[in-house]
């Protein structure tokens, strides 16, 4: 189970940095339905989703997984990418 949830990670990511986004976003919510171990791993999700469904146009996803991102004790590394995310969510309101 947990190694589904991994594979689904990897491919959404490698997908979202293809720019496929319409098979990126599938990907990353089915690793995060199944799954991951560490809130670490569930803020990575959550966070490209959130600059997935942004890219979209999807603002309410985008900040719905942004939220979610905080939620889950984010890395000091991911910082500086929430914040441009919070930052362009609030000019396009």
């Amino acid at each position: 189970k947990t190694q589904k949830a991994y594979y689904y990670l990897a491919a959404g990511l490698i997908e979202a940095r293809k720019n496929n986004f319409q098979i990126a976003a599938p990907h990353l919510e089915e690793a995060l339905k199944i799954g991951l171990r560490t809130k670490h791993d569930r803020a990575i999700a959550s966070l490209n989703l959130a600059g997935i469904y942004f890219n979209m146009g999807n603002r309410d996803k985008s900040a719905r997984y942004l939220a979610e991102t905080k939620n889950n004790n984010p890395a000091p590394a991911l910082a500086a990418r929430i914040e441009e995310l919070e930052t362009a969510l609030g000019r396009s309101n």
